[in-house]
């Protein structure tokens, strides 16, 4: 942060949907992700005189790497995840870049110490 004090700019923290909510036997990654979210809200607040903007992005399910390795590449697992969205459509990493390029576009040159969601609406309920 310390080299960003002269020019300001923009940081983002990839958290997780399991950084706002719980998840059954998840506690130790969802302690983690919940650091992450708290650590930008306090950044956040130590960033701002230097007009550094600092947020996090929480991702829902989004079909990586990562899913296929816990789950399976199966058509059935694909179909659950997304019938259980609400939005009924899976994520897929684009959807996260692109709300990425925009926390560090000048579109979003009043946010800072905000939770963004990319969720398709699972984190609603």
């Amino acid at each position: 942060m310390e080299a960003m004090e002269k020019s300001g700019g923009s940081i983002v923290n990839i958290s997780s949907l399991m950084g706002q909510v719980g998840l059954i036997y998840g506690t130790a990654y969802c302690a983690a992700k919940g650091a992450v979210t708290h650590m930008t809200k306090c950044a956040a607040l130590e960033a701002a005189p230097y007009q550094i903007r600092i947020n996090s992005v929480h991702p829902g399910v989004i079909w990586t790497n990562m899913v296929v390795d816990l789950m399976g590449d199966d058509e059935a697992v694909r179909e659950t995840l997304r019938t259980e969205t609400p939005l009924q459509v899976l994520g897929e990493p684009n959807d996260i870049a692109e709300g990425v390029a925009f926390l560090v576009s000048d579109d979003s040159k009043y946010i800072t110490g905000s939770e963004f969601s990319i969720d398709g609406g699972r984190g609603c309920d």
